[in-house]
């Protein structure tokens, strides 16, 4: 064997190679993966803020501020966190909206930039103020559920 088919073998071998690999690392991305498991939609410290805000307990109705209580007393399965975490998103949207005007429109504003900037926004507001202590314990998908209420008006 000469230096020619020497280098040729190799190529080949390397060519190889490479294809095999290329072909499992395609079929593994495309390969069906696995549900992941999914955080909740409201966490029972979540629930107990919200609980412990009287101005967001007094826009729940009975029946939400039992979903929330389940929540909190960690009792609740996942569609229920998931309808606690909505009826929560409804109580801060009427909160917002009871704040008035120009409080309104610059929520509404800061939603239209996405939850990054509406989250910021409210962090933004004084540590006290009850917009602000709602939009920190709605979690990812009660912000989610307002700022879609906020956009929709």
């Amino acid at each position: 064997m000469n230096r020619h088919t020497i280098r040729v073998a190799t190529a080949t071998a390397i060519a190889a190679i490479a294809i095999g690999t290329a072909g499992t690392a395609a079929h593994a991305a495309t390969a069906p993966q696995p549900l992941a498991q999914t955080a909740p939609a409201l966490t029972s410290g979540q629930a107990r803020t919200l609980l412990a805000t009287p101005e967001l307990a007094s826009q729940l109705s009975a029946d939400e501020q039992r979903t929330v209580n389940a929540v909190a007393s960690n009792k609740a399965s996942q569609v229920e966190a998931r309808s606690a975490a909505s009826s929560a998103a409804k109580a801060a949207f009427a909160l917002i909206k009871k704040q008035g005007g120009k409080f309104y429109d610059s929520a509404v504003s800061a939603a239209k930039k996405g939850s990054k900037s509406f989250v910021k926004w409210a962090g933004d507001l004084k540590w006290y103020h009850p917009v602000r202590l709602a939009v920190s314990a709605l979690g990812g998908y009660g912000v989610d559920q307002l700022i879609k209420l906020l956009i929709s008006g």
